[in-house]
Protein backbone atom coordinates (compact mmCIF):
# COMPACT_ATOMS: atom_id res chain seq x y z
CA UNK A 1 0.00 0.00 0.00
CA UNK A 2 1.35 3.42 -1.00
CA UNK A 3 0.19 5.59 1.91
CA UNK A 4 1.37 8.82 0.27
CA UNK A 5 -0.68 8.08 -2.84
CA UNK A 6 -3.69 7.22 -0.68
CA UNK A 7 -3.45 10.44 1.33
CA UNK A 8 -2.98 12.58 -1.78
CA UNK A 9 -6.07 10.99 -3.34
CA UNK A 10 -8.17 11.55 -0.22
CA UNK A 11 -6.97 15.14 0.07
CA UNK A 12 -7.97 15.88 -3.51
CA UNK A 13 -11.41 14.27 -3.25
CA UNK A 14 -12.34 15.70 0.14
CA UNK A 15 -10.95 19.18 -0.49
CA UNK A 16 -13.04 19.79 -3.60
CA UNK A 17 -16.16 18.55 -1.88
CA UNK A 18 -15.42 20.56 1.28
CA UNK A 19 -14.96 23.81 -0.65
CA UNK A 20 -18.43 23.34 -2.15
CA UNK A 21 -20.24 22.18 1.01
CA UNK A 22 -18.22 23.27 4.04
CA UNK A 23 -21.18 24.69 5.97
CA UNK A 24 -23.16 21.46 5.79
CA UNK A 25 -22.73 17.79 6.68
CA UNK A 26 -22.22 17.11 2.96
CA UNK A 27 -18.82 18.78 3.31
CA UNK A 28 -17.44 15.44 4.51
CA UNK A 29 -19.64 13.27 2.25
CA UNK A 30 -22.34 12.77 4.88
CA UNK A 31 -25.83 12.37 3.42
CA UNK A 32 -27.37 14.82 5.90
CA UNK A 33 -27.06 16.04 9.47
CA UNK A 34 -29.46 13.43 10.86
CA UNK A 35 -27.46 10.43 9.64
CA UNK A 36 -24.17 12.11 10.54
CA UNK A 37 -25.35 12.68 14.11
CA UNK A 38 -26.67 9.13 14.35
CA UNK A 39 -23.16 7.94 13.50
CA UNK A 40 -21.72 10.14 16.24
CA UNK A 41 -24.27 8.81 18.72
CA UNK A 42 -23.27 5.21 18.04
CA UNK A 43 -19.55 6.02 18.10
CA UNK A 44 -19.81 7.70 21.51
CA UNK A 45 -22.47 5.54 23.16
CA UNK A 46 -20.15 2.91 24.73
CA UNK A 47 -18.07 5.67 26.36
CA UNK A 48 -20.82 7.94 27.69
CA UNK A 49 -20.39 6.81 31.29
CA UNK A 50 -16.82 8.12 31.35
CA UNK A 51 -16.76 10.96 28.80
CA UNK A 52 -17.72 13.60 31.33
CA UNK A 53 -14.77 12.61 33.44
CA UNK A 54 -11.26 13.88 32.75
CA UNK A 55 -10.54 11.71 29.72
CA UNK A 56 -8.56 12.62 26.61
CA UNK A 57 -10.54 12.09 23.42
CA UNK A 58 -9.05 12.14 19.94
CA UNK A 59 -11.14 12.49 16.77
CA UNK A 60 -9.24 10.96 13.84
CA UNK A 61 -10.18 12.47 10.48
CA UNK A 62 -12.10 15.14 12.35
CA UNK A 63 -12.90 17.29 9.31
CA UNK A 64 -14.19 20.63 10.57
CA UNK A 65 -15.04 19.10 13.98
CA UNK A 66 -18.72 18.37 13.52
CA UNK A 67 -18.38 15.71 16.21
CA UNK A 68 -17.20 18.36 18.65
CA UNK A 69 -20.33 20.39 17.87
CA UNK A 70 -22.43 17.29 18.49
CA UNK A 71 -20.73 16.81 21.85
CA UNK A 72 -21.39 20.43 22.80
CA UNK A 73 -25.04 20.09 21.79
CA UNK A 74 -25.38 17.03 24.02
CA UNK A 75 -23.42 18.35 27.03
CA UNK A 76 -20.62 15.81 26.55
CA UNK A 77 -17.46 17.20 28.09
CA UNK A 78 -13.95 15.84 27.62
CA UNK A 79 -10.44 16.87 26.59
CA UNK A 80 -11.14 16.92 22.84
CA UNK A 81 -8.51 17.02 20.10
CA UNK A 82 -8.41 15.98 16.48
CA UNK A 83 -6.28 15.23 13.45
CA UNK A 84 -7.11 15.98 9.83
CA UNK A 85 -5.06 15.76 6.62
CA UNK A 86 -6.66 18.72 4.82
CA UNK A 87 -5.32 22.18 5.69
CA UNK A 88 -8.55 23.96 4.80
CA UNK A 89 -10.56 21.76 7.17
CA UNK A 90 -8.08 22.33 10.00
CA UNK A 91 -8.22 26.09 9.41
CA UNK A 92 -12.02 26.12 9.27
CA UNK A 93 -12.25 24.05 12.48
CA UNK A 94 -10.01 26.62 14.18
CA UNK A 95 -12.38 29.41 13.17
CA UNK A 96 -15.43 27.47 14.38
CA UNK A 97 -13.94 26.43 17.70
CA UNK A 98 -11.04 28.62 18.80
CA UNK A 99 -8.96 26.95 21.44
CA UNK A 100 -9.41 23.29 20.55
CA UNK A 101 -6.35 21.35 19.43
CA UNK A 102 -6.60 20.17 15.82
CA UNK A 103 -3.49 19.21 13.86
CA UNK A 104 -2.84 18.45 10.22
CA UNK A 105 -1.21 15.06 10.67
CA UNK A 106 -1.31 11.56 9.24
CA UNK A 107 -2.13 9.22 12.12
CA UNK A 108 -0.29 6.37 10.40
CA UNK A 109 2.94 8.36 10.34
CA UNK A 110 5.58 6.80 12.60
CA UNK A 111 5.97 10.24 14.19
CA UNK A 112 2.39 10.10 15.50
CA UNK A 113 3.06 8.83 19.02
CA UNK A 114 0.57 10.83 21.10
CA UNK A 115 -1.51 8.79 23.52
CA UNK A 116 -5.17 9.32 24.37
CA UNK A 117 -7.72 7.58 26.52
CA UNK A 118 -10.13 7.24 23.58
CA UNK A 119 -9.65 7.51 19.81
CA UNK A 120 -12.54 7.48 17.33
CA UNK A 121 -12.89 7.56 13.54
CA UNK A 122 -16.35 8.25 12.14
CA UNK A 123 -17.26 7.99 8.46
CA UNK A 124 -13.70 8.14 7.18
CA UNK A 125 -13.39 4.52 6.09
CA UNK A 126 -16.29 4.42 3.64
CA UNK A 127 -14.99 6.13 0.53
CA UNK A 128 -11.75 4.84 -1.02
CA UNK A 129 -11.85 7.26 -3.93
CA UNK A 130 -9.42 6.11 -6.62
CA UNK A 131 -7.67 3.61 -4.35
CA UNK A 132 -8.06 -0.09 -5.13
CA UNK A 133 -10.32 -1.78 -2.58
CA UNK A 134 -7.65 -4.36 -1.73
CA UNK A 135 -5.24 -1.56 -0.85
CA UNK A 136 -7.98 0.29 1.03
CA UNK A 137 -8.64 -2.78 3.16
CA UNK A 138 -4.97 -2.84 4.15
CA UNK A 139 -5.32 0.82 5.14
CA UNK A 140 -8.40 0.06 7.26
CA UNK A 141 -6.60 -2.62 9.25
CA UNK A 142 -3.49 -0.48 9.67
CA UNK A 143 -5.67 2.34 10.99
CA UNK A 144 -7.32 0.00 13.52
CA UNK A 145 -3.91 -1.20 14.69
CA UNK A 146 -2.52 2.33 15.06
CA UNK A 147 -5.55 3.71 16.89
CA UNK A 148 -5.55 0.79 19.31
CA UNK A 149 -1.82 1.15 19.95
CA UNK A 150 -2.29 4.81 20.94
CA UNK A 151 -5.28 4.39 23.30
CA UNK A 152 -5.40 3.71 27.04
CA UNK A 153 -9.13 2.95 27.29
CA UNK A 154 -10.48 2.13 23.84
CA UNK A 155 -11.32 3.02 20.28
CA UNK A 156 -14.51 3.30 18.24
CA UNK A 157 -15.09 3.40 14.47
CA UNK A 158 -17.68 2.54 11.84
CA UNK A 159 -17.72 0.71 8.52
CA UNK A 160 -20.26 -0.03 5.84
CA UNK A 161 -21.79 -3.48 6.17
CA UNK A 162 -21.97 -6.38 3.75
CA UNK A 163 -25.47 -7.09 5.14
CA UNK A 164 -27.41 -4.68 2.95
CA UNK A 165 -30.02 -4.48 0.21
CA UNK A 166 -28.19 -1.92 -1.93
CA UNK A 167 -24.67 -1.59 -3.28
CA UNK A 168 -22.42 1.14 -4.66
CA UNK A 169 -19.17 0.21 -6.37
CA UNK A 170 -17.45 3.38 -5.17
CA UNK A 171 -17.96 2.54 -1.48
CA UNK A 172 -16.05 0.08 0.71
CA UNK A 173 -18.00 -2.61 2.57
CA UNK A 174 -16.61 -5.03 5.14
CA UNK A 175 -18.12 -8.08 6.79
CA UNK A 176 -18.40 -7.43 10.56
CA UNK A 177 -17.31 -11.02 11.25
CA UNK A 178 -13.93 -10.30 9.71
CA UNK A 179 -13.30 -7.37 12.03
CA UNK A 180 -14.55 -9.27 15.08
CA UNK A 181 -12.11 -12.08 14.42
CA UNK A 182 -9.30 -9.62 13.75
CA UNK A 183 -9.69 -7.50 16.87
CA UNK A 184 -10.48 -10.42 19.20
CA UNK A 185 -7.40 -12.39 18.17
CA UNK A 186 -4.95 -9.49 17.80
CA UNK A 187 -6.10 -6.85 20.25
CA UNK A 188 -8.90 -7.46 22.73
CA UNK A 189 -11.87 -9.74 23.30
CA UNK A 190 -13.64 -6.83 24.98
CA UNK A 191 -15.63 -5.12 22.25
CA UNK A 192 -19.11 -3.82 21.59
CA UNK A 193 -20.57 -4.18 18.07
CA UNK A 194 -23.68 -2.22 17.13
CA UNK A 195 -25.51 -3.26 13.97
CA UNK A 196 -29.06 -2.33 15.00
CA UNK A 197 -29.57 1.15 13.57
CA UNK A 198 -31.09 2.10 10.20
CA UNK A 199 -27.95 2.91 8.19
CA UNK A 200 -26.12 0.38 6.02
CA UNK A 201 -23.24 0.26 8.45
CA UNK A 202 -22.07 -0.86 11.87
CA UNK A 203 -20.02 0.53 14.71
CA UNK A 204 -17.49 -1.30 16.83
CA UNK A 205 -15.88 -0.14 20.07
CA UNK A 206 -12.83 -2.01 21.38
CA UNK A 207 -11.63 -1.72 24.97
CA UNK A 208 -8.21 -2.36 26.44
CA UNK A 209 -8.29 -5.44 28.73
CA UNK A 210 -6.50 -3.43 31.42
CA UNK A 211 -9.31 -0.89 31.46
CA UNK A 212 -12.04 -3.53 31.63
CA UNK A 213 -10.20 -5.21 34.50
CA UNK A 214 -9.84 -1.89 36.33
CA UNK A 215 -13.61 -1.34 36.37
CA UNK A 216 -14.45 -4.94 37.28
CA UNK A 217 -12.59 -5.47 40.52
CA UNK A 218 -14.88 -8.04 42.19
CA UNK A 219 -12.99 -11.17 43.28
CA UNK A 220 -15.44 -13.29 41.28
CA UNK A 221 -14.08 -11.76 38.05
CA UNK A 222 -10.38 -12.37 38.71
CA UNK A 223 -10.16 -15.61 36.72
CA UNK A 224 -11.39 -13.85 33.56
CA UNK A 225 -8.34 -11.61 33.42
CA UNK A 226 -5.61 -14.21 33.85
Amino acid sequence: MDINKLIADQQSIYLNNFIENKDSSEGTFQNNRATQYLRFEKILEPFLSILNQQVSFHDVGCGSCDMYQYMLDNAIVCDYSGTEIIDEMVEYAGHRFPGINVKNQNVLDVEFKDRFDILVFSGGLYYPGNIDHVEWKVFVFQMIDKMYSQCDIGISFNLLTTYKNMHRDDLFYLDPREIIDYVATRHSRFFNLNHNYPLYEWTISIFKPEYIESVNQAPEYEKYFK
